[in-house]
């Protein structure tokens, strides 16, 4: 997927993000390691300007890490699907807050 049609995609969300709720509220579902950087980069860059949270997680790193960043407050989430739905199921990565599940492939 191109750079900016990643920027795109990301944008699209932004407008739904309440700065002020410290919970995750919207994630982006990748297939690999590689594009959830890929992502994770450009939702950051974005982010800085709108005081937006963003944390990437994904299999391969230390869970350990994952966790501890999850404690910080993070508004949008990008990760591969098993390791988002791991640490749903540890408790970590709530996600009742959250109005949007994205998918996003190649």
């Amino acid at each position: 997927m191109e750079l900016g049609r990643r920027q795109h995609f990301a944008f699209l969300h932004w407008k739904k993000i309440e700065q002020d709720n410290n919970a995750i509220q919207v994630v982006i579902l990748v297939p690999t390691r590689e594009l959830a950087l890929q992502t994770s980069q450009v939702c950051k860059e974005l982010g800085k300007h709108l005081q937006i949270q963003v944390k990437v997680t994904t299999g391969g790193t230390s869970l350990k890490d994952d966790i501890m960043r999850l404690y910080q407050p993070v508004h949008l989430l990008v990760g591969t699907p098993d390791r988002i739905l791991d640490l749903a199921r540890k408790g970590v990565c709530i996600l009742k807050n959250c109005l949007n599940i994205q998918s996003l492939s190649h």
